[in-house]
């Protein structure tokens, strides 16, 4: 997943668990 200023750390989180 690309990480950045502009992808909030909470939708981050979200795909994160969505992969898992």
């Amino acid at each position: 997943m690309k990480k950045g200023p502009f992808f909030p750390s909470a939708i981050n989180k979200a795909c994160e668990e969505e992969l898992q």
